[in-house]
């Protein structure tokens, strides 16, 4: 939440399949390489975006906002940075949904 909030992603949806919601209920599974990293009992995280909807439908640079891509690479930076700075002996990935 901290990387989506200090790049100021408003449209970002976040999720922790490994872990109950608000409401106590699951999250959803893990898709992509979010769910190897739980597989592995590792912690990790991953990104999903719409680009490659948009590089299918519309190849026009005139529509592509590049703040909110740098943004977006600014939030990925930001929670890798995190991952290798954390003691992961203090991390738990939950089980593979």
């Amino acid at each position: 939440m901290k990387a989506v909030e200090d790049n100021r992603l408003a449209g970002a949806v976040v999720r922790a399949p490994a872990r109950p919601g608000k409401n106590g209920r699951s999250q959803g599974p893990w898709y992509g390489l979010g769910r190897l990293a739980n597989e592995l009992g590792k912690p990790g995280f991953s990104t999903m975006g719409s680009m490659g909807v948009y590089w299918s439908t519309s190849s026009r640079l005139d529509r592509f906002d590049a703040n909110l891509f740098c943004r977006q690479v600014a939030t990925f930076c930001q929670l890798t940075g995190e991952l290798m700075q954390a003691d992961m002996s203090q991390w738990q990935s939950g089980p593979a949904n």
